[in-house]
């Protein structure tokens, strides 16, 4: 991802609608698409929406104030790790709760968006992180919204379970189960046999 966040990977995002300043501006991101449809490319960004950073200026509001209006954006608990749900346990990346309906109206349904509003500044795309963990349904939903402020648009899912079921959720993914056939292979512990019945089951669920 290119927001601004905490780390070098960028998926502890502070603030989706925010270029990390060492990438550059959003106004910058612009002139970059209008460049590459020129040369007859196309802009896909990198979204997180499962989950935000630990210093994102929101979530410690609401962190620290149980009235703060972004409260019910998280789900805090004195069970979880660092005292909200998070991404596999990891306490820097702290789970957007999907089911309040603000959230979702910031990540995608509003016009102002971050989806949508990304898409009108001639981004041309989406590739979501973690995306088997946001759900058919909502993704389904967000593919939508996308697909309305840009016809044509792409989102593509990180999902790395057999992809029928996700369709037309997502209008494609990235399967790492070929990843991991094609090392096996390589590495002489998948046999060409065996890797080749795997290969044709995940076609054929495609």
């Amino acid at each position: 991802p290119i927001c601004q966040a905490f780390t070098n990977h960028k998926y502890d995002a502070t603030d989706h609608k925010a270029v990390s300043p060492e990438y550059g501006t959003r106004d910058e991101v612009r002139r970059l698409a209008d460049d590459l449809h020129r040369r007859g490319l196309k802009l896909v960004l990198d979204g997180a929406f499962n989950h935000m950073g630990r210093s994102a200026p929101l979530f410690r509001h609401a962190a620290q104030d149980p009235a703060s209006p972004w409260r019910d954006w998280f789900v805090f608990g004195p069970d979880f790790p660092g005292g909200a749900r998070s991404w596999w346990g990891a306490a820097n990346l702290p789970e957007l709760n999907l089911e309040n309906p603000a959230v979702r109206q910031h990540l995608y349904e509003a016009p102002d968006s971050v989806v949508r509003g990304w898409l009108r500044d001639g981004v041309d795309g989406w590739r979501l992180d973690v995306a088997f963990d946001i759900g058919i349904d909502l993704l389904q939903a967000l593919t939508q919204a996308a697909h309305a402020e840009k016809a044509g648009s792409l989102v593509v899912g990180e999902i790395p379970n057999y992809p029928q079921a996700w369709f037309p959720a997502v209008d494609g993914v990235l399967l790492f189960a070929i990843r991991q056939l094609l090392l096996g292979l390589a590495g002489g512990t998948l046999d060409g046999a065996t890797g080749g019945r795997m290969l044709t089951r995940i076609i054929d669920d495609a």
